[in-house]
């Protein structure tokens, strides 16, 4: 009688080791797939967030380099030109019409309304650093009494402001020490000009031209060093020359 072969336990077969290898290699795989894709969701979403502050950052940027833009365009610095149409009596409303902007109040005195009443405003200019123009108003209604000025320039482009600096070379207006020494009291603002050969710069006037205590402040660029220059006071109905000063003149 023959033996009977005996049968293998399950576990040892081969096939059944394969089967399980198989299965646990597909299960890491799937694990891992996961991984990736919950770690690409995430990185996915930390890009996104970036770039909309990024995004909002570029936004906030440009919208203050317009505004600035804007305030440049609509600067309410006060040229030369708008300097010289201020005139005595004048409202603060049509001083802020030429000029096209508020000036800041720097002092007052009194209560608006009162026959005294004085405000003080200033306005930045256009011209080098630190050029501005102070304008007092006084009574009621406040009006223009008095105004002054230093530094201001005509706003113009850079091939205009070679144009007039070349000009200005060509025919000079400022005064010499022996042309400052030929005026004297009691000229007017014209025979003074036509000694130097060039009008002077408004520098302040208080009053209104006619009136028996209308005053005037003129300067002139000097011959000679740095900062040279002459200022010649004229006052009264004609304006004449009440007093004068120079610095550095050669």
């Amino acid at each position: 009688m023959s033996k009977e072969k005996k049968k293998k336990p399950f576990y040892k077969k081969w096939w059944v080791w394969l089967i399980a290898i198989i299965v646990v290699a597909a299960a890491a795989g799937g694990a891992g797939s996961d991984d990736s894709a919950d770690s690409g969701k995430e990185e996915s979403t930390e890009a996104t967030a970036a770039s909309a502050e990024t995004t909002k950052e570029e936004t906030k940027e440009d919208s203050e380099a317009e505004t600035e833009k804007e305030e440049a365009e609509n600067s309410p610095k006060m040229t030369k030109d708008e300097f010289s149409q201020i005139k005595n009596g004048m409202t603060i409303e049509e001083v802020t019409s030429i000029v096209g902007g508020d000036g800041d109040l720097m002092s007052e005195t009194g209560a608006e309304g009162d026959q005294f009443y004085t405000a003080l405003y200033t306005w930045e200019g256009e011209g080098g650093f630190g050029a501005n123009a102070n304008i007092t108003f006084q009574g009621n209604p406040a009006v223009v009494q008095s105004k002054a000025q230093l530094g201001l320039d005509d706003e113009t482009s850079e091939a205009d402001n070679e144009e007039t600096e070349t000009a200005e070379a060509a025919s000079s207006s400022k005064m010499s020490k022996d042309e400052f020494g030929q005026i004297k009291n009691g000229m007017t603002v014209e025979e003074v000009t036509n000694i130097v050969g060039g009008e002077g710069d408004l520098m302040s006037e208080t009053g209104t031209e006619g009136d028996q205590f209308y005053t005037a402040l003129y300067t002139w660029e000097g011959e000679g060093g740095f900062g040279a220059n002459a200022n010649i006071t004229f006052q009264g109905d004609p304006a004449v020359v009440q007093s004068k000063a120079q610095l550095g003149l050669e």
